[in-house]
C-alpha cells in the first residue's frame, strides 16, 4: 500500500512541475537558476523522503503523508505561482554583452580579488578554519571564537570567491575576453575546487552546476551543455570520490592527501557513498519527523526559534553579550535551537533543509510562507537579469543566484542571512571592471538560427 501511496505522490508531482512549466512558460536558459532550486526541493522533499520509506524501515515515517499534503498543495504550488507571476512575460535569453570602463580596471579588479584571497589564505591556514566540514559541530565551534575580520573573510571566501570564478566564466565566454579575467578566472577555479574537494560534496556540485548555468547565460544551447556535461562527468566523479575518501579519512583522524587522490583507494572510515548515506543527508523530513511529536504538544514557536539566529548575526553589531552567550553555546541556527528544545539528542546539527525551520516556527502555514518567499526572490533574481544594467549589479545577481539556490540551507539564512554578503557586493561592486551588462533576447519560439552565434553572445566591447 505505502508502495503505490509513494508511486501516486511521483505522479502527482510530475504532473504538477510539468504544468506549472507550461503556464508560466519557463525557458531553461533563462529560469536555470529556479529550474536547479526546484530540482533540490523535489528531491528533498519527495524524493528522498519517498525512498526512506521504501528502503529503511527502521525510521520513523508516521508523519511523512501529512508533510507530503502539504508540499503538494502549499509549498509547490506557491513556489510555482509567485516565480511564474514575476517571469512569464519576460523574453528569452540568447546571451549577456559586456562593456568594460577600461584595461587598468580590469587589472585593478585582478590585483584586488586576487589579494584578499590570499588574505584568506594566510589567515584560513594559521587560525586553521580552511580545512572544515561546513555544518559540523567542530565547525560551529570554531566560528563561535572567531573575530569579525575572519568571520568577513570566510564570506568572502565562501560565497563573493564562487561568484568571482562564474563572473569570470561570464567574460571568457566573450570574444576578446581581456586577458586579467583570464587570470583571475584560473585562480579562483583552482581554489573553489580546492576547497570543494576538501570540504564539501553540495559545494562541488553546486559549482559545476552554476558553471554550466553561465554557459547557459552567455548562449550556450541545452543541448550543447549537455553533451559537454556527459564529456566532463568522468572528471566529476572522479572528483566526488576524491572528496569522499578526503571526509572519510576526516572521520578517523587520517591525513594521508595523496592516498585520497587514488579512485580505488579502500575508505579508511565509514564510507559515505553509500546508498543510505546519500537518501538521509537530503531527506528534509527526517528532523521534521522527529520535531513534530514535541512542536504539536507544547505547540510551534511561531518565530521563536528565530530569536537565536538573529542575536547571533545583529547582537555582535552592537556589543551584546547575549550574542556572545549563543555563540559560545553552538546556538547561533534556528536549527540547533529546535533540536535542544524539542528533540532528545545531544547534537546541534542534523540534516535538514530550508523547511526545517519554517515548519518548525509556523507549523503546516510554514510549508505555504517558504514557498511564496522562495518564488519571489527567485524571480527576483532572475528579472534583474534579465533587465541588464551596472556591472555591479551582475556581480549582484550571480552572488544572489548563488546564495538564494541552496535549498538545504535554513529559511532565516535565505529571508535574512543574505545580509552577510551585503559587505562584498559594495566593495567588489567598487571596483568591478565591468560598466554594464545587457542581455542579447530571444523571444520565446523564436527560431534558433536567428541567433548571432552558434553558442556565443557577441563580442564584448573591446577594452
Amino acid at each position: 500500500m505505502k508502495e503505490l501511496a509513494v508511486v501516486g505522490i511521483g505522479i502527482l508531482s510530475f504532473m504538477m512541475c510539468g504544468a506549472a512549466a507550461l503556464v508560466f512558460r519557463l525557458n531553461l536558459q533563462r529560469d536555470a537558476v529556479f529550474a536547479f532550486f526546484a530540482l533540490q526541493a523535489f528531491a528533498y522533499l519527495l524524493v528522498s523522503p519517498a525512498l526512506t520509506v521504501l528502503l529503511e524501515s527502521d525510521k520513523v515515517t508516521g508523519n511523512y503523508p501529512w508533510f507530503w499534503t502539504w508540499t503538494l498543495l502549499l509549498y509547490f504550488p506557491l513556489l510555482f505561482a509567485s516565480y511564474g507571476a514575476l517571469v512569464a512575460r519576460l523574453p528569452g535569453i540568447a546571451g549577456i554583452q559586456l562593456a568594460y570602463k577600461s584595461r587598468r580596471s580590469v587589472v585593478l579588479f585582478g590585483v584586488v580579488s586576487i589579494s584578499l584571497l590570499a588574505l584568506y589564505y594566510a589567515r584560513a591556514l594559521s587560525v586553521g578554519y580552511f580545512f572544515r566540514r561546513i555544518g559540523s559541530e567542530e565547525a560551529a565551534q570554531l566560528f563561535a571564537s572567531l573575530g569579525f575580520g575572519d568571520l568577513l573573510l570566510i564570506k568572502f571566501h565562501d560565497m563573493a570567491a564562487p561568484a568571482i570564478l562564474l563572473l569570470s566564466v561570464v567574460a571568457i565566454r566573450e570574444r576578446n575576453a581581456p586577458g586579467w579575467m583570464k587570470i583571475v578566472g584560473l585562480v579562483f577555479a583552482a581554489d573553489v575546487f580546492t576547497f570543494a574537494i576538501l570540504n564539501s560534496r553540495i559545494t562541488l556540485i553546486a559549482i559545476f552546476v552554476f558553471i554550466g548555468i553561465m554557459m547557459l547565460w552567455t548562449g550556450l544551447r541545452p543541448m550543447r551543455l549537455f553533451m559537454r556535461l556527459v564529456i566532463v562527468s568522468p572528471l566529476f566523479i572522479y572528483l566526488m570520490i576524491v572528496l569522499i575518501n578526503f571526509r572519510s579519512g576526516f572521520l578517523v583522524g587520517s591525513t594521508d592527501f595523496i592516498a585520497a587522490l587514488n579512485p580505488f583507494m579502500a575508505s579508511p572510515g565509514p564510507s559515505q557513498a553509500t546508498s543510505h548515506e546519500w537518501v538521509d543527508r537530503v531527506n528534509c523530513f527526517d528532523l521534521i519527523q522527529i520535531m513534530s511529536p514535541a512542536l504539536e504538544q507544547r505547540g510551534f514557536p511561531m518565530g521563536g526559534a528565530w530569536y537565536s539566529p538573529f542575536i547571533s548575526l545583529f547582537g555582535p553589531l552592537i556589543g551584546s553579550p547575549e550574542a556572545s552567550a549563543l555563540k559560545a553555546a553552538g546556538m547561533t541556527t534556528s536549527k540547533a535551537y529546535m533540536i535542544s528544545h524539542y528533540t532528545d539528542m545531544a547534537a546541534i546539527d542534523y540534516q535538514s533543509c530550508g523547511l526545517t525551520d519554517a515548519y518548525g516556527n509556523l507549523g503546516p502555514g510554514g510549508f505555504a510562507v517558504a514557498g511564496f518567499a522562495n518564488g519571489i526572490v527567485m524571480g527576483m533574481v532572475t528579472r534583474a537579469l534579465m533587465t541588464g544594467g551596472r556591472g555591479w549589479k551582475l556581480l549582484a545577481v550571480i552572488i544572489a543566484a548563488y546564495y538564494f539556490m541552496l535549498f538545504e540551507q535554513e529559511f532565516f539564512n535565505f529571508a535574512i542571512g543574505w545580509i552577510r554578503v551585503v559587505p562584498w557586493v559594495v566593495i567588489l561592486g567598487a571596483v568591478i571592471p565591468i560598466r554594464y551588462f545587457d542581455i542579447v533576447y530571444r523571444p520565446m519560439g523564436m527560431a534558433r538560427k536567428s541567433e548571432p552565434d552558434s553558442e556565443r553572445s557577441p563580442g564584448a566591447t573591446p577594452v
